[in-house]
């Protein structure tokens, strides 16, 4: 009997700590906002060779203090392909092979920046997001569709 009773007195014991350091962890969460990447428009269609622009910001978080911005492609139907790295100073490196009318750039006075895609091609099509890491995290954006507008230009 004495042997059930220790038992439960030190189950209830850890049950209580499990649960206060699970307080503490909810707490701890309220006041540490995490990075959120809005990308704008969440949908765009343009005609053949023109400029497509998506534009980004970053709230919660100092854009000087985030790690990385990765600006990811995909098509449908298959994976998401890295096309532009930004580090914390604004420079961009272009992933081998992505075109060079591919192009970003960041905006510390707005916190965010843009993705312009020039002379848009059919080969474009797909969904672009924006992703910022910080420490060891990846937080993306909610993406952005890009379609080609087939209606009769004027």
């Amino acid at each position: 009997m004495k042997k059930i009773v220790m038992f439960l007195i030190v189950s209830v014991f850890f049950l209580i700590g499990g649960m206060a350091e699970g307080m503490a962890q909810k707490a701890r969460n309220k006041t540490t906002l995490e990075p959120e990447v809005v990308q704008t428009p969440s949908s765009l269609a343009v005609f053949p060779g023109e400029r497509a622009t998506f534009n980004f910001t970053i709230k919660n978080v100092a854009l000087c203090d985030v790690d990385l911005i990765l600006i990811f492609y995909q098509k449908p139907g298959q994976n998401p392909r890295l096309l532009l790295t930004i580090d914390k100073n604004g420079n961009v490196r272009r992933e081998q092979g992505v075109s060079s009318r591919i192009s970003a750039s960041i905006d510390f006075s707005n916190n965010g920046g843009r993705l312009i895609i020039d002379s848009v091609q059919p080969d474009d099509v797909g969904d672009y997001y924006v992703a910022v890491v910080k420490n060891g995290m990846y937080y993306f954006s909610n993406g952005g569709r890009l379609e080609i507008r087939r209606d009769y230009k004027l």
